[in-house]
């Protein structure tokens, strides 16, 4: 993509971020640019494109853009790096989540 293209995703991730009070749903950062911030699906409906059904990623937006528009609660804004932890952690089953959250907590306390 030309910088043209990489610009209008930004336009378009501000514009959808406004349903979300711009901030991560993770880490609360706030969205000023639309850089570093992408729409992560809650829910998926059967039937609709994901992201790997695009060539690139501004027609991917432009079709999710109604989509999140219409239903913003099946979506959360969130900054790239919280969202590869999200979208990791969904791999696991929940028993496995709740383990992993654990270990975690406990690291952290030390």
């Amino acid at each position: 993509m030309n910088k043209k293209e990489i610009f209008q995703v930004y336009e378009l991730i501000l514009r959808l971020a406004v349903l979300f009070r711009s901030r991560c749903a993770v880490c609360h950062k706030r969205c000023i640019t639309g850089k570093y911030f992408t729409i992560h699906h809650i829910k998926y409906v059967p039937g609709e494109k994901t992201h790997k059904d695009f060539s690139n990623r501004l027609d991917y937006y432009k079709y999710l853009f109604p989509i999140v528009s219409e239903n913003p609660k099946r979506f959360a804004l969130v900054c790239n790096k919280d969202h590869g932890v999200v979208t990791k952690l969904a791999r696991y089953k929940k028993p496995i989540r709740k383990r992993l959250f654990k270990l975690s907590n406990q690291s952290a306390n030390n």
